[in-house]
C-alpha cells in the first residue's frame, strides 16, 4: 500500500501558484521506501528527506529555476 499525505492551511499547490509557506508533502510505501519536502520562500525552494528500505535517510534541497 502506497500513502500520501498533503498537510497546510489552505490550498497546497494553487492552480496557477506556487505552493505556500510551509507546505508538507510526506509519502510512504512498504516497498518504495518514505520521505517529505517541504516548500519555503513562497514556494521558491524546498527542503525534504528519503529513505528507501535498507538505507539511511538522504537529505535533498532545491530552488526554483528561472
Amino acid at each position: 500500500m502506497w500513502g500520501l499525505s498533503i498537510a497546510n492551511r489552505s490550498d497546497v499547490v494553487p492552480e496557477n501558484g506556487r505552493p505556500d509557506e510551509g507546505a508538507t508533502v510526506t509519502w510512504s510505501s512498504p516497498g518504495a521506501g518514505n520521505g517529505s519536502v517541504t516548500f519555503f520562500g513562497n514556494g521558491t525552494r524546498f527542503e525534504g528527506t528519503a529513505q528507501f528500505p535498507g538505507e539511511g535517510p538522504v537529505g535533498y534541497r532545491g530552488r526554483l529555476a528561472n
